[in-house]
């Protein structure tokens, strides 16, 4: 008899234990903001993900219909803040990939941006490479006695300090180009 009662209390634990659990989730989903959720799947340069189910997971058992609308109005704002030609560019800059993402009106303008970041990138890759050959050179030139090397090294580090300082301001002349 004993063994009955504890089976049957388990039981009813166990069945306080789902029920509670899906109360919760009907109040998690209720609560989420779809709006925001939206938007910052924008913000972030995300495809609109409003059918991704790591995007609702409670939301997947409750009973609590989502609001599609509501999350497409927010993913659209967001993009329009993510669109722009100076975060075109530091994503170019930073190497990211290019998400083909933006909206008609923004999108032009996004893509030339990161293309410009792209290229400032690979001209301050460049001028780190030039100041490597820059240290390089300055180590060589102390360990040099004879007149004739050392000017001709330092004629070589004159020319690779004027071009990692052509690449520099070109790097200026693109970030002010947006």
């Amino acid at each position: 008899m004993f063994k009955q009662f504890s089976m049957y209390l388990g039981f009813l634990i166990l069945l306080m234990v789902f029920s509670a659990c899906t109360s919760e989730q009907k109040i998690v989903c209720d609560q989420r903001d779809w709006y925001e959720l939206g938007r910052q799947d924008g913000l972030l340069g995300h495809r609109d993900n409003f059918s991704g189910v790591e995007r609702r997971p409670a939301c997947e058992q409750s009973e609590v219909i989502s609001d599609v609308n509501r999350y497409n109005s927010g993913h659209a704002a967001g993009l329009i803040a993510f669109c722009t030609s100076s975060n075109g560019f530091e994503l170019g800059f930073s190497g990211e990939p290019f998400t083909d993402i933006c909206p008609q009106g923004l999108a032009d303008r996004f893509q030339q941006a990161f293309r410009l970041g792209e290229r400032a990138r690979e001209l301050s890759n460049d001028s780190r490479q030039l100041e490597s050959q820059i240290l390089s050179t300055e180590q060589e030139i102390l360990q040099r006695t004879q007149q004739q090397e050392i000017a001709a090294l330092q004629r070589r580090l004159e020319e690779l300090q004027t071009l990692r300082s052509s690449k520099l301001e070109q790097i200026t002349r693109l970030r002010k180009s947006l």
